[in-house]
């Protein structure tokens, strides 16, 4: 019996694997401008990329970050997150203010931490999920000041009517109650 290589499998196979089970910074790490027209065509063709990038090491952080502006109108699910990545948010949100440029984003996981955060930058692009068509959104902020308007944003984006599920986290947590019940269209929430 021969042992079968991805390079193998009929366009629609990888098609699939490459849209449904790898991770967009592992697609563009492993395949992307590596001298194989065939993987660089299949990426383009996708019509849906997820990037998670969370515990994402720095340095495949930015070369990615290059790369996505030209994947940006396919990517479906982004995770982005302070964990082990100090400042990744700050840096994220930097290139791209607003989660609006995403036009086909259906799910976010956003995690970070008050510190070295500016959370000015993190209301506008909580906010700019309003123009998005999100419907799965996972917000875990850990502060440690009263941030009055974060619970606010956090709020109007929990009324959004396309939002299905939810969940959240938060160290300090006083609006959670309050956000929860404000939009009956919420199928799930932990």
């Amino acid at each position: 019996m021969s042992v079968s290589k991805l390079e193998s499998l009929p366009n629609e196979i990888l098609t699939t694997i490459i849209e449904k089970y790898i991770n967009g910074i592992d697609l563009l790490r492993a395949f992307s401008f590596q001298l194989n027209q065939r993987f660089d065509s299949l990426i383009i063709q996708c019509q849906q990329l997820r990037f998670d990038f969370i515990q994402c090491h720095q340095g495949d952080f930015r070369f990615c970050i290059g790369l996505l502006p030209a994947y940006i109108d396919k990517i479906e699910e982004l995770a982005i997150s302070e964990q082990d990545t100090p400042g990744q948010v700050y840096a994220f949100l930097s290139f791209f203010p607003s989660f609006a440029v995403f036009k086909r984003l259906r799910k976010l996981y956003f995690h970070c931490n008050d510190e070295a955060l500016d959370w000015n930058i993190v209301e506008t692009a909580l906010n700019s999920l309003s123009q998005t068509t999100i419907d799965t959104l996972s917000i875990k902020i850990s502060i440690k000041e009263n941030r009055f308007s974060l619970g606010n944003t956090i709020a109007r984006i929990f009324g959004l009517k396309s939002l299905k599920r939810k969940t959240s986290a938060w160290m300090w947590n006083p609006f959670l109650k309050w956000c929860i019940r404000f939009n009956d269209s919420i199928d799930y929430v932990v």
